[in-house]
Protein backbone atom coordinates (compact mmCIF):
# COMPACT_ATOMS: atom_id res chain seq x y z
CA UNK A 1 0.00 0.00 0.00
CA UNK A 2 2.42 2.45 0.93
CA UNK A 3 4.94 1.56 -2.51
CA UNK A 4 1.23 2.33 -4.29
CA UNK A 5 0.54 5.48 -2.61
CA UNK A 6 4.17 6.71 -3.28
CA UNK A 7 4.03 6.30 -6.85
CA UNK A 8 0.57 7.34 -7.13
CA UNK A 9 1.92 11.14 -5.14
CA UNK A 10 3.92 11.10 -8.67
CA UNK A 11 0.94 10.55 -10.74
CA UNK A 12 -1.50 13.15 -8.82
CA UNK A 13 1.21 15.42 -10.59
CA UNK A 14 0.61 14.38 -13.60
CA UNK A 15 -2.99 14.42 -12.92
CA UNK A 16 -3.11 18.19 -11.83
CA UNK A 17 -1.47 18.85 -14.99
CA UNK A 18 -4.04 17.50 -17.16
CA UNK A 19 -7.07 19.24 -14.94
CA UNK A 20 -5.48 22.51 -15.70
CA UNK A 21 -5.34 21.81 -20.06
CA UNK A 22 -8.36 24.35 -20.26
CA UNK A 23 -8.10 25.54 -23.30
CA UNK A 24 -11.43 26.81 -23.63
CA UNK A 25 -11.18 28.98 -20.63
CA UNK A 26 -10.72 32.12 -22.87
CA UNK A 27 -13.41 31.90 -25.22
CA UNK A 28 -16.22 29.97 -23.67
CA UNK A 29 -18.39 33.45 -23.23
CA UNK A 30 -16.93 34.26 -26.82
CA UNK A 31 -18.30 31.29 -27.65
CA UNK A 32 -21.86 31.12 -25.73
CA UNK A 33 -22.34 35.07 -27.19
CA UNK A 34 -21.43 33.62 -31.18
CA UNK A 35 -24.27 31.43 -30.51
CA UNK A 36 -26.80 33.09 -28.44
CA UNK A 37 -25.90 36.44 -27.63
CA UNK A 38 -24.34 38.01 -24.57
CA UNK A 39 -27.71 38.22 -22.37
CA UNK A 40 -28.67 34.13 -23.18
CA UNK A 41 -25.14 33.46 -22.48
CA UNK A 42 -24.58 34.76 -19.35
CA UNK A 43 -27.56 33.33 -18.47
CA UNK A 44 -26.21 30.13 -19.63
CA UNK A 45 -23.14 30.32 -17.81
CA UNK A 46 -25.81 30.82 -14.66
CA UNK A 47 -26.25 27.37 -15.40
CA UNK A 48 -23.30 26.41 -14.88
CA UNK A 49 -22.85 28.06 -11.20
CA UNK A 50 -26.76 26.28 -10.64
CA UNK A 51 -25.42 23.16 -11.29
CA UNK A 52 -22.23 23.80 -9.38
CA UNK A 53 -24.95 24.46 -6.27
CA UNK A 54 -26.58 21.19 -6.85
CA UNK A 55 -23.40 19.12 -7.22
CA UNK A 56 -20.71 20.94 -4.88
CA UNK A 57 -21.60 19.72 -1.04
CA UNK A 58 -23.06 16.28 -2.16
CA UNK A 59 -19.73 15.96 -3.99
CA UNK A 60 -17.68 16.66 -1.08
CA UNK A 61 -19.87 13.80 0.90
CA UNK A 62 -18.68 11.24 -1.30
CA UNK A 63 -15.59 12.19 -1.51
CA UNK A 64 -15.09 12.12 2.50
CA UNK A 65 -17.27 9.16 2.77
CA UNK A 66 -16.98 7.04 -0.38
CA UNK A 67 -13.79 7.30 -2.37
CA UNK A 68 -11.15 10.48 -3.08
CA UNK A 69 -10.24 8.59 -6.10
CA UNK A 70 -12.92 7.85 -7.27
CA UNK A 71 -14.89 11.32 -6.98
CA UNK A 72 -11.85 12.12 -9.27
CA UNK A 73 -12.35 10.03 -12.00
CA UNK A 74 -16.42 10.77 -12.16
CA UNK A 75 -14.77 14.10 -12.36
CA UNK A 76 -12.71 13.23 -15.56
CA UNK A 77 -15.55 11.27 -17.04
CA UNK A 78 -17.95 14.16 -16.86
CA UNK A 79 -15.67 16.84 -18.68
CA UNK A 80 -15.57 14.16 -21.34
CA UNK A 81 -18.82 14.12 -21.79
CA UNK A 82 -19.62 18.09 -21.70
CA UNK A 83 -16.45 18.91 -24.25
CA UNK A 84 -18.62 16.71 -26.55
CA UNK A 85 -21.91 18.33 -26.20
CA UNK A 86 -20.25 21.65 -26.42
CA UNK A 87 -19.10 20.81 -30.08
CA UNK A 88 -23.05 20.33 -30.81
CA UNK A 89 -23.74 24.22 -30.06
CA UNK A 90 -27.51 23.69 -30.23
CA UNK A 91 -28.99 26.01 -26.75
CA UNK A 92 -29.81 22.63 -24.78
CA UNK A 93 -26.57 20.55 -25.57
CA UNK A 94 -24.80 23.74 -24.27
CA UNK A 95 -26.85 23.71 -21.48
CA UNK A 96 -26.32 19.88 -20.36
CA UNK A 97 -22.53 20.94 -21.08
CA UNK A 98 -22.33 22.86 -18.32
CA UNK A 99 -24.49 21.09 -15.85
CA UNK A 100 -21.67 18.13 -16.61
CA UNK A 101 -19.03 20.54 -16.28
CA UNK A 102 -20.09 22.02 -13.36
CA UNK A 103 -20.53 18.31 -12.50
CA UNK A 104 -17.04 17.64 -12.64
CA UNK A 105 -15.29 20.78 -11.10
CA UNK A 106 -17.59 19.85 -8.08
CA UNK A 107 -16.18 16.66 -7.95
CA UNK A 108 -11.90 18.06 -8.22
CA UNK A 109 -13.13 20.95 -5.65
CA UNK A 110 -11.84 20.09 -2.58
CA UNK A 111 -10.66 16.57 -3.64
CA UNK A 112 -7.79 16.80 -5.04
CA UNK A 113 -5.88 18.55 -2.42
CA UNK A 114 -7.49 16.45 0.28
CA UNK A 115 -6.34 13.51 -1.33
CA UNK A 116 -2.77 14.88 -1.68
CA UNK A 117 -2.79 16.10 2.04
CA UNK A 118 -3.96 11.87 2.98
CA UNK A 119 -2.03 10.72 1.13
CA UNK A 120 1.00 12.58 2.53
CA UNK A 121 -0.65 12.27 5.81
CA UNK A 122 -0.46 8.64 5.52
CA UNK A 123 3.04 8.24 4.92
CA UNK A 124 4.01 10.17 7.85
CA UNK A 125 4.70 13.47 5.60
CA UNK A 126 2.17 15.64 6.02
CA UNK A 127 4.75 18.07 6.77
CA UNK A 128 5.73 18.26 2.80
CA UNK A 129 2.46 19.24 1.90
CA UNK A 130 2.60 22.96 2.05
CA UNK A 131 6.01 22.40 -0.60
CA UNK A 132 4.55 19.48 -2.65
CA UNK A 133 1.45 21.23 -3.04
CA UNK A 134 2.71 24.08 -4.47
CA UNK A 135 5.18 22.94 -7.05
CA UNK A 136 1.86 20.48 -8.20
CA UNK A 137 -0.41 23.63 -8.47
CA UNK A 138 2.48 25.83 -10.05
CA UNK A 139 2.50 23.14 -12.53
CA UNK A 140 -0.89 23.17 -13.05
CA UNK A 141 -1.34 27.17 -14.14
CA UNK A 142 1.65 26.49 -16.44
CA UNK A 143 -0.44 24.16 -18.13
CA UNK A 144 -2.97 26.10 -18.19
CA UNK A 145 -0.85 28.94 -19.29
CA UNK A 146 0.46 26.71 -22.42
CA UNK A 147 -3.16 25.51 -23.31
CA UNK A 148 -5.06 29.16 -22.96
CA UNK A 149 -2.36 30.20 -25.57
CA UNK A 150 -3.01 27.12 -27.85
CA UNK A 151 -6.67 27.77 -27.69
CA UNK A 152 -6.47 30.87 -28.19
CA UNK A 153 -4.63 30.53 -31.32
CA UNK A 154 -7.15 27.61 -32.00
CA UNK A 155 -10.13 29.83 -31.76
CA UNK A 156 -9.04 32.01 -34.38
CA UNK A 157 -9.44 29.28 -36.57
CA UNK A 158 -13.12 28.14 -34.76
CA UNK A 159 -14.11 28.44 -31.85
CA UNK A 160 -14.97 25.33 -31.91
CA UNK A 161 -11.37 23.64 -31.61
CA UNK A 162 -10.24 24.46 -28.21
CA UNK A 163 -13.17 22.13 -26.86
CA UNK A 164 -11.91 19.77 -29.32
CA UNK A 165 -8.53 19.48 -27.94
CA UNK A 166 -9.90 19.40 -23.96
CA UNK A 167 -11.91 16.61 -24.87
CA UNK A 168 -8.56 14.80 -25.79
CA UNK A 169 -6.88 16.05 -22.51
CA UNK A 170 -9.75 15.12 -20.03
CA UNK A 171 -9.59 11.16 -21.98
CA UNK A 172 -5.92 10.92 -20.87
CA UNK A 173 -6.57 12.94 -17.34
CA UNK A 174 -9.25 9.98 -16.70
CA UNK A 175 -6.54 7.29 -17.46
CA UNK A 176 -4.03 8.68 -15.06
CA UNK A 177 -6.69 9.02 -12.51
CA UNK A 178 -7.32 5.27 -13.18
CA UNK A 179 -3.59 4.87 -11.87
CA UNK A 180 -4.42 6.25 -8.53
CA UNK A 181 -4.57 4.68 -5.00
CA UNK A 182 -6.66 5.29 -2.29
CA UNK A 183 -5.12 6.28 1.15
CA UNK A 184 -6.08 4.60 4.36
CA UNK A 185 -8.25 6.39 6.43
CA UNK A 186 -8.90 5.79 10.46
CA UNK A 187 -12.69 6.56 10.01
CA UNK A 188 -14.68 7.93 7.33
CA UNK A 189 -17.52 9.80 7.92
CA UNK A 190 -21.15 8.63 8.49
CA UNK A 191 -24.59 9.90 6.97
CA UNK A 192 -24.71 12.89 4.82
CA UNK A 193 -26.97 15.12 6.88
CA UNK A 194 -25.14 14.02 10.39
CA UNK A 195 -21.71 15.04 8.07
CA UNK A 196 -23.07 18.08 6.99
CA UNK A 197 -23.92 19.48 10.30
CA UNK A 198 -20.85 18.57 11.87
CA UNK A 199 -18.62 20.23 9.31
CA UNK A 200 -20.98 23.37 9.42
CA UNK A 201 -20.45 23.65 13.21
CA UNK A 202 -16.56 23.83 12.53
CA UNK A 203 -17.43 27.28 11.50
CA UNK A 204 -17.46 28.20 15.52
CA UNK A 205 -13.98 28.13 15.16
CA UNK A 206 -13.54 31.98 13.94
CA UNK A 207 -10.28 31.71 11.80
CA UNK A 208 -12.50 28.62 9.82
CA UNK A 209 -15.49 30.85 9.68
CA UNK A 210 -13.42 33.72 8.35
CA UNK A 211 -11.29 31.55 6.19
CA UNK A 212 -14.84 30.23 5.01
CA UNK A 213 -16.03 33.90 4.32
CA UNK A 214 -12.73 34.48 2.30
CA UNK A 215 -12.83 31.77 -0.01
CA UNK A 216 -16.25 32.31 -0.77
CA UNK A 217 -15.64 36.02 -2.02
CA UNK A 218 -12.94 34.78 -3.79
CA UNK A 219 -15.24 32.31 -5.80
CA UNK A 220 -17.43 35.31 -6.74
CA UNK A 221 -14.70 37.94 -7.51
CA UNK A 222 -12.48 36.60 -9.26
CA UNK A 223 -15.11 34.94 -11.85
CA UNK A 224 -16.76 38.08 -12.15
CA UNK A 225 -13.06 39.64 -13.53
CA UNK A 226 -12.93 36.20 -15.75
CA UNK A 227 -16.29 35.95 -17.29
CA UNK A 228 -16.02 39.41 -18.90
CA UNK A 229 -12.54 39.44 -20.35
CA UNK A 230 -13.81 38.10 -23.46
CA UNK A 231 -16.16 40.75 -24.22
CA UNK A 232 -14.28 43.43 -22.37
CA UNK A 233 -11.32 42.76 -24.80
CA UNK A 234 -13.68 42.92 -28.16
CA UNK A 235 -15.42 46.92 -27.05
CA UNK A 236 -11.78 47.60 -26.56
CA UNK A 237 -10.88 46.54 -29.78
CA UNK A 238 -13.48 47.84 -31.14
CA UNK A 239 -15.21 45.02 -32.59
CA UNK A 240 -18.58 43.61 -32.63
CA UNK A 241 -19.12 40.15 -31.46
CA UNK A 242 -19.84 39.28 -34.83
CA UNK A 243 -15.74 39.03 -35.20
CA UNK A 244 -14.33 37.54 -32.26
CA UNK A 245 -11.07 36.25 -33.53
CA UNK A 246 -8.88 39.23 -32.62
CA UNK A 247 -10.43 39.05 -28.79
CA UNK A 248 -10.08 35.29 -29.00
CA UNK A 249 -6.31 35.09 -29.38
CA UNK A 250 -5.28 37.92 -26.75
CA UNK A 251 -7.95 36.79 -23.99
CA UNK A 252 -5.78 33.37 -24.34
CA UNK A 253 -2.55 35.49 -24.35
CA UNK A 254 -4.29 37.54 -21.11
CA UNK A 255 -5.03 33.77 -20.07
CA UNK A 256 -1.77 32.45 -19.99
CA UNK A 257 -0.37 35.30 -18.40
CA UNK A 258 -3.02 34.89 -15.29
CA UNK A 259 -2.02 31.21 -14.96
CA UNK A 260 1.86 32.23 -15.11
CA UNK A 261 1.73 35.03 -12.68
CA UNK A 262 -0.68 32.55 -10.71
CA UNK A 263 2.35 29.85 -10.37
CA UNK A 264 4.89 32.51 -9.55
CA UNK A 265 2.67 33.20 -6.64
CA UNK A 266 2.09 29.97 -4.89
CA UNK A 267 5.93 28.90 -5.38
CA UNK A 268 6.44 32.75 -3.75
CA UNK A 269 3.30 32.40 -1.23
CA UNK A 270 5.35 31.00 1.78
CA UNK A 271 8.08 33.44 2.35
CA UNK A 272 5.51 36.67 2.11
CA UNK A 273 3.53 34.20 4.66
CA UNK A 274 6.74 34.12 7.02
CA UNK A 275 7.29 37.68 6.78
CA UNK A 276 3.97 39.39 6.83
CA UNK A 277 1.94 36.59 8.60
CA UNK A 278 -1.21 34.92 6.85
CA UNK A 279 -4.07 36.61 7.39
CA UNK A 280 -2.13 39.86 5.59
CA UNK A 281 -1.04 37.69 2.63
CA UNK A 282 -4.63 36.54 2.38
CA UNK A 283 -5.98 40.17 2.42
CA UNK A 284 -3.19 41.83 -0.01
CA UNK A 285 -4.33 39.07 -2.74
CA UNK A 286 -7.95 39.44 -1.97
CA UNK A 287 -7.78 42.83 -3.12
CA UNK A 288 -6.04 42.34 -5.68
CA UNK A 289 -9.15 40.78 -8.33
CA UNK A 290 -11.13 43.97 -7.20
CA UNK A 291 -8.61 46.79 -8.04
CA UNK A 292 -9.01 44.83 -11.72
CA UNK A 293 -12.68 44.75 -11.79
CA UNK A 294 -13.17 48.27 -10.76
CA UNK A 295 -10.19 48.96 -13.53
CA UNK A 296 -12.16 47.24 -16.03
CA UNK A 297 -15.48 49.14 -15.11
CA UNK A 298 -13.37 52.43 -15.04
CA UNK A 299 -11.79 52.88 -18.54
CA UNK A 300 -12.27 50.50 -21.66
CA UNK A 301 -8.58 50.40 -23.02
CA UNK A 302 -5.97 47.60 -24.45
CA UNK A 303 -3.55 49.31 -22.19
CA UNK A 304 -5.24 47.42 -19.23
CA UNK A 305 -3.95 44.17 -20.33
CA UNK A 306 -0.90 43.63 -17.66
CA UNK A 307 -3.47 44.25 -15.11
CA UNK A 308 -6.16 41.95 -16.05
CA UNK A 309 -3.36 39.02 -15.95
CA UNK A 310 -3.46 39.82 -11.85
CA UNK A 311 -6.67 38.65 -12.00
CA UNK A 312 -6.39 34.74 -10.48
CA UNK A 313 -3.72 35.63 -7.70
CA UNK A 314 -5.76 35.46 -5.14
CA UNK A 315 -7.21 31.91 -6.27
CA UNK A 316 -3.83 30.39 -6.70
CA UNK A 317 -2.61 31.70 -2.77
CA UNK A 318 -6.09 31.10 -1.61
CA UNK A 319 -5.52 27.75 -3.05
CA UNK A 320 -2.01 26.56 -1.17
CA UNK A 321 -2.52 27.85 2.19
CA UNK A 322 -6.45 27.26 2.86
CA UNK A 323 -6.16 23.56 2.32
CA UNK A 324 -2.68 23.57 4.42
CA UNK A 325 -5.22 25.58 7.61
CA UNK A 326 -8.01 22.96 7.47
CA UNK A 327 -6.10 20.13 7.95
CA UNK A 328 -4.98 21.12 10.74
CA UNK A 329 -8.11 22.26 12.07
CA UNK A 330 -10.84 19.44 10.81
CA UNK A 331 -11.30 15.93 11.02
CA UNK A 332 -9.77 14.08 7.62
CA UNK A 333 -13.47 12.75 6.80
CA UNK A 334 -14.75 16.13 6.64
CA UNK A 335 -12.26 18.31 4.93
CA UNK A 336 -13.41 17.76 1.57
CA UNK A 337 -17.32 18.78 2.31
CA UNK A 338 -16.11 22.26 4.22
CA UNK A 339 -14.18 23.19 0.90
CA UNK A 340 -17.22 22.21 -0.72
CA UNK A 341 -19.43 24.22 1.19
CA UNK A 342 -17.32 27.46 1.04
CA UNK A 343 -17.36 26.65 -3.11
CA UNK A 344 -21.07 26.28 -2.66
CA UNK A 345 -21.44 29.64 -1.07
CA UNK A 346 -19.35 31.33 -4.05
CA UNK A 347 -21.27 29.48 -6.51
CA UNK A 348 -25.01 30.89 -5.09
CA UNK A 349 -23.37 33.95 -4.85
CA UNK A 350 -22.29 34.35 -8.40
CA UNK A 351 -25.79 32.69 -9.83
CA UNK A 352 -27.24 35.74 -7.49
CA UNK A 353 -24.63 38.10 -9.62
CA UNK A 354 -25.03 36.60 -12.84
CA UNK A 355 -29.11 36.81 -13.00
CA UNK A 356 -28.99 40.21 -11.68
CA UNK A 357 -26.38 41.38 -14.29
CA UNK A 358 -28.60 39.74 -17.13
CA UNK A 359 -31.74 41.33 -16.05
CA UNK A 360 -30.26 44.88 -15.42
CA UNK A 361 -27.44 45.70 -17.81
CA UNK A 362 -29.16 43.48 -21.13
CA UNK A 363 -26.29 43.56 -23.66
CA UNK A 364 -24.00 46.45 -22.41
CA UNK A 365 -20.47 45.09 -20.87
CA UNK A 366 -19.84 48.35 -19.41
CA UNK A 367 -23.00 48.84 -17.38
CA UNK A 368 -22.21 44.52 -16.33
CA UNK A 369 -18.83 45.63 -15.22
CA UNK A 370 -20.01 48.42 -13.45
CA UNK A 371 -22.33 46.42 -11.21
CA UNK A 372 -19.59 43.72 -10.76
CA UNK A 373 -17.45 46.19 -9.69
CA UNK A 374 -19.89 47.42 -6.60
CA UNK A 375 -20.19 43.69 -6.12
CA UNK A 376 -16.67 43.18 -5.80
CA UNK A 377 -15.71 46.56 -3.26
CA UNK A 378 -19.12 45.33 -1.11
CA UNK A 379 -17.39 41.93 -0.56
CA UNK A 380 -13.39 43.21 -0.06
CA UNK A 381 -14.80 45.21 2.67
CA UNK A 382 -16.79 42.30 3.95
CA UNK A 383 -13.56 40.20 4.37
CA UNK A 384 -12.20 42.76 5.80
CA UNK A 385 -14.32 43.92 8.46
CA UNK A 386 -14.76 39.93 9.15
CA UNK A 387 -10.86 39.48 9.64
CA UNK A 388 -10.92 42.34 12.41
CA UNK A 389 -13.81 40.49 14.22
CA UNK A 390 -11.36 36.77 14.53
CA UNK A 391 -9.27 37.42 17.87
CA UNK A 392 -6.70 35.02 17.32
CA UNK A 393 -5.08 33.53 13.81
CA UNK A 394 -2.61 31.61 12.93
CA UNK A 395 0.78 32.97 12.25
CA UNK A 396 1.89 30.56 9.53
CA UNK A 397 1.05 27.79 7.45
CA UNK A 398 0.98 23.85 8.39
CA UNK A 399 3.84 22.28 9.60
CA UNK A 400 5.14 19.32 11.47
CA UNK A 401 7.75 18.23 13.75
CA UNK A 402 8.88 15.90 16.43
CA UNK A 403 8.91 17.03 20.57
CA UNK A 404 10.81 14.53 22.75
CA UNK A 405 10.24 14.65 26.56
CA UNK A 406 13.50 13.63 28.15
CA UNK A 407 13.63 11.48 31.19
CA UNK A 408 12.70 13.11 34.40
CA UNK A 409 13.73 11.60 37.89
CA UNK A 410 12.06 13.80 40.88
CA UNK A 411 11.13 13.03 44.32
CA UNK A 412 8.85 14.76 46.66
CA UNK A 413 7.98 14.36 50.39
CA UNK A 414 4.21 12.78 51.14
CA UNK A 415 2.47 11.49 53.81
CA UNK A 416 0.00 8.48 53.10
CA UNK A 417 -2.07 9.72 55.86
CA UNK A 418 -3.26 12.26 52.88
CA UNK A 419 -5.12 9.82 50.80
CA UNK A 420 -4.05 10.58 47.13
CA UNK A 421 -1.31 7.54 47.44
CA UNK A 422 -2.35 4.54 46.65
CA UNK A 423 0.77 1.93 47.10
CA UNK A 424 2.04 0.21 50.23
CA UNK A 425 5.49 0.01 51.66
CA UNK A 426 6.92 -3.02 53.01
CA UNK A 427 7.89 -3.22 55.99
CA UNK A 428 5.19 -0.68 56.24
CA UNK A 429 6.12 2.89 56.64
CA UNK A 430 4.38 5.69 58.91
CA UNK A 431 4.17 9.64 59.01
CA UNK A 432 6.03 11.77 56.21
CA UNK A 433 8.85 10.18 54.02
CA UNK A 434 10.62 10.85 50.39
CA UNK A 435 9.92 9.18 47.02
CA UNK A 436 11.76 9.39 44.06
CA UNK A 437 9.52 8.88 40.77
CA UNK A 438 11.41 8.52 37.13
CA UNK A 439 9.32 9.28 34.09
CA UNK A 440 10.79 7.64 30.67
CA UNK A 441 11.18 9.62 28.04
CA UNK A 442 8.37 10.40 25.82
CA UNK A 443 7.90 11.06 21.75
CA UNK A 444 5.50 12.81 20.23
CA UNK A 445 4.57 14.33 16.56
CA UNK A 446 1.80 16.62 15.65
CA UNK A 447 1.47 18.96 12.48
CA UNK A 448 -0.26 22.88 13.39
CA UNK A 449 -0.36 26.35 12.37
CA UNK A 450 1.97 28.23 14.20
CA UNK A 451 -0.56 30.11 16.48
CA UNK A 452 -0.96 31.85 19.90
CA UNK A 453 -1.06 28.06 21.25
CA UNK A 454 2.79 27.50 20.40
CA UNK A 455 5.08 29.17 21.79
CA UNK A 456 8.24 28.35 19.90
CA UNK A 457 9.54 30.02 16.58
CA UNK A 458 10.93 27.28 13.54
Amino acid sequence: MTDAIDASLDRYRRHQRLAGALFWMPVVVLYLIEQVGLARALQIQAVYYVAVVVFEVPSGWASDRLSRVGTMRVAAAAWILAHALFLVGATPALIMAQVLLAAGYACLSGTDVTWHFDALESLGRAAEFDEREAASRQGMLLVTAGTALVGGGLAVVDLRLPFVAALIAAVVQLGVAFGLTEPPRAERGGRFRRDLVTTLRSTRDPVLAWLAVFLAAQVVVVHIAAEFTGPYLVDALGRSFDEPAEAALLTGVVSAAVAVLGAAAVRGVRPVVARIGLSATLLVAAIVPVVVVIAMASTVTIWLLPLLALRGVQGAVGSVVAPAVIGGRIEQHHRATFLSLTSLGGRLGHVVVLTTIGAVAADSVGDALRFGAGVAAALWLLVMVGRRAVPTFPTGTLHEHDHEHPALTHDHLHDHGDGHHDHEHDPPVTGPHRHTHAHRTVRHRHAHTRDVHHGHDH
